[in-house]
């Protein structure tokens, strides 16, 4: 299990060069990414997006590039220069020689080593792009082992208040079953009825409130969340869509019983679902 949420960062400084690479991602629903610094390299960038589509499969991604010429202090006096402004001083008739200082700071008078602009090499970036990348997988990979133990430990306490609430249901049946049978006996004893309709439709009523398969199909999908959250891939979107038929059966579960302990029950299984599904929400 991987997180979508991750840093990495990479600066070489090599032959003059100086490049910086920062790569980051967070959640989102696709494969989306973003490049600054390469849009003037087209062919570049593509190789960067590429490569990033061969080791993720879901997130949003920043890829920043910084390339610069290396900061020396290979310093060079241009003669030419200090000549030019000391003869521009005596044509305009300077009453005082100009401070030293004050020529040296003239544009062109001193260049320093690594002013002029860099081509960026292609494998230079994609070592430095390598080794940023690497470090936000494994970043990925560390925030994923750690929301998986928090999905845990949700899924377990879900698991808990599911399995009160079919012990609640055991009891609450028994107690529906009593209350029908009076009441049927009381019915039957006032009205001449059709007996076989009549139980037919009895029947079909028990079952409108009948949670049993509500929750089955939850212990199901429990069991389901399990099995894909111990998966391999791009799993973020099933562990979703899972909770999302969890939140159904608890919806209809709350609509059915009249017990209250399954009711103050079910809102704490709703609760823990919100809370998976912000957590799943950065699952990739």
């Amino acid at each position: 299990m991987n997180s979508m949420t991750g840093f990495g960062s990479c600066e070489i400084v090599r032959e003059g060069v100086k490049l910086r690479l920062d790569v980051k991602s967070v959640n989102h629903k696709n494969l989306d990414i973003r490049i600054k610094g390469l849009s003037e390299e087209a062919a570049l960038e593509l190789i960067v997006k590429n490569a990033i589509a061969k080791g993720a499969l879901r997130g949003h991604f920043e890829v920043y590039v910084s390339l610069e010429g290396e900061e020396t202090t290979d310093l060079t006096f241009v003669p030419e220069a200090y000549a030019f402004y000391e003869n521009l001083l005596r044509e305009k008739g300077a009453s005082h020689p100009a401070e030293v200082a004050w020529l040296l700071e003239r544009p062109g008078v001193v260049k320093q080593g690594g002013d002029e602009a860099k081509a960026l090499d292609e494998a230079l970036l994609m070592e430095a792009f390598d080794k940023a990348f690497y470090d936000l997988c494994l970043m990925r990979k560390k925030e994923g082992a750690n929301l998986k133990k928090v999905l845990e430990d949700h899924v377990a306490t879900l698991e808990n208040y599911v399995q009160k609430i079919k012990d609640a249901a055991v009891a609450e049946k028994a107690d529906e079953k009593e209350s029908f049978q009076r009441r049927v006996e009381e019915i039957m004893g006032e009205y001449e009825v059709d007996l076989p309709r009549f139980s037919t439709e009895l029947a079909l009523l028990y079952e409108k409130i009948s949670i049993e398969e509500e929750i089955a199909r939850l212990i199901s999908h429990i069991d389901q969340f399990r099995v894909i959250m111990n998966g391999k891939g791009s799993i973020g979107r099933r562990l979703d869509f899972l909770l999302q038929e969890m939140f159904r059966e608890a919806n209809t579960i709350a609509s059915k019983s009249r017990h209250m302990g399954i009711l103050h029950n079910i809102v704490e299984v709703k609760t823990l679902i919100d809370h998976l599904r912000e957590q799943v929400a950065n699952i990739e």
